[in-house]
Protein backbone atom coordinates (compact mmCIF):
# COMPACT_ATOMS: atom_id res chain seq x y z
CA UNK A 1 0.00 0.00 0.00
CA UNK A 2 1.39 3.50 -0.58
CA UNK A 3 0.26 6.20 2.02
CA UNK A 4 0.49 9.64 2.18
CA UNK A 5 1.49 10.99 5.22
CA UNK A 6 1.38 14.78 6.70
CA UNK A 7 2.48 15.33 9.89
CA UNK A 8 5.25 13.28 8.78
CA UNK A 9 8.05 15.03 11.00
CA UNK A 10 6.13 14.99 14.20
CA UNK A 11 6.68 12.46 17.15
CA UNK A 12 3.61 10.36 15.97
CA UNK A 13 4.05 10.81 12.20
CA UNK A 14 7.51 9.64 12.30
CA UNK A 15 6.04 6.62 14.15
CA UNK A 16 3.45 5.75 11.92
CA UNK A 17 5.96 5.86 8.65
CA UNK A 18 8.33 4.01 10.37
CA UNK A 19 6.00 1.26 11.61
CA UNK A 20 4.19 1.45 7.58
CA UNK A 21 7.22 0.97 5.96
CA UNK A 22 8.64 -1.84 8.38
CA UNK A 23 5.06 -3.26 7.66
CA UNK A 24 6.49 -3.37 3.62
CA UNK A 25 4.05 -0.11 2.75
CA UNK A 26 5.28 2.69 1.46
CA UNK A 27 5.25 6.05 3.32
CA UNK A 28 5.42 9.26 0.93
CA UNK A 29 5.83 12.19 3.28
CA UNK A 30 4.12 15.69 2.83
CA UNK A 31 7.01 17.97 3.51
CA UNK A 32 6.75 21.91 3.68
CA UNK A 33 10.41 22.16 1.72
CA UNK A 34 11.62 21.25 -1.58
CA UNK A 35 11.12 17.51 -1.76
CA UNK A 36 14.57 15.67 -1.45
CA UNK A 37 13.61 11.34 -1.95
CA UNK A 38 11.44 10.02 -4.08
CA UNK A 39 9.59 9.20 -0.55
CA UNK A 40 9.14 13.06 -0.40
CA UNK A 41 5.69 15.29 -1.83
CA UNK A 42 6.26 18.52 -1.02
CA UNK A 43 3.04 20.81 -0.23
CA UNK A 44 2.39 24.00 1.11
CA UNK A 45 -1.29 24.19 3.00
CA UNK A 46 -3.56 27.26 2.60
CA UNK A 47 -0.83 29.07 0.19
CA UNK A 48 -0.55 26.60 -2.82
CA UNK A 49 -3.30 23.71 -4.26
CA UNK A 50 -1.68 20.09 -4.15
CA UNK A 51 -1.10 18.93 -7.41
CA UNK A 52 -3.93 15.87 -7.76
CA UNK A 53 -1.89 14.07 -10.71
CA UNK A 54 0.70 13.60 -7.42
CA UNK A 55 -2.11 11.62 -5.58
CA UNK A 56 -2.95 9.20 -8.46
CA UNK A 57 -1.48 5.75 -6.95
CA UNK A 58 -2.26 6.93 -3.54
CA UNK A 59 -3.75 4.07 -1.73
CA UNK A 60 -4.85 6.29 2.24
CA UNK A 61 -3.96 9.54 3.56
CA UNK A 62 -3.12 9.91 7.25
CA UNK A 63 -3.72 14.13 7.94
CA UNK A 64 -1.34 14.82 11.10
CA UNK A 65 -0.34 18.28 10.22
CA UNK A 66 -0.82 21.11 12.34
CA UNK A 67 0.51 23.30 14.81
CA UNK A 68 1.90 21.91 18.19
CA UNK A 69 -0.59 21.40 20.62
CA UNK A 70 2.65 21.48 23.12
CA UNK A 71 3.09 25.23 23.43
CA UNK A 72 1.40 26.01 26.59
CA UNK A 73 -0.28 27.97 27.31
CA UNK A 74 -2.56 29.07 24.23
CA UNK A 75 -3.31 32.69 24.02
CA UNK A 76 -6.45 33.25 22.02
CA UNK A 77 -3.72 34.66 18.86
CA UNK A 78 -2.28 30.61 19.26
CA UNK A 79 -5.31 28.99 19.60
CA UNK A 80 -6.55 30.53 15.65
CA UNK A 81 -3.37 29.39 14.78
CA UNK A 82 -3.41 26.07 15.44
CA UNK A 83 -7.44 25.52 14.52
CA UNK A 84 -6.19 27.34 11.10
CA UNK A 85 -3.76 25.48 10.54
CA UNK A 86 -5.60 21.76 10.50
CA UNK A 87 -8.33 23.65 8.61
CA UNK A 88 -5.66 24.85 5.86
CA UNK A 89 -3.83 21.49 5.22
CA UNK A 90 -7.49 19.52 5.75
CA UNK A 91 -8.90 21.99 3.04
CA UNK A 92 -5.41 21.78 0.85
CA UNK A 93 -5.99 17.37 0.94
CA UNK A 94 -9.17 17.55 0.25
CA UNK A 95 -9.56 19.95 -2.52
CA UNK A 96 -6.64 17.71 -4.08
CA UNK A 97 -8.56 13.99 -3.51
CA UNK A 98 -11.57 15.57 -4.81
CA UNK A 99 -9.93 16.88 -8.17
CA UNK A 100 -8.15 13.08 -8.48
CA UNK A 101 -9.03 11.33 -11.36
CA UNK A 102 -9.33 8.03 -9.19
Amino acid sequence: MKVLISGASGLIGTEVARQLTAQGHQAIKLVRRPAKSADELFWAPGVTPLDPSSLTDIDAVVNLAGATTGKIPWSKRYEKELIASRLDSTKTLVDAINACPN
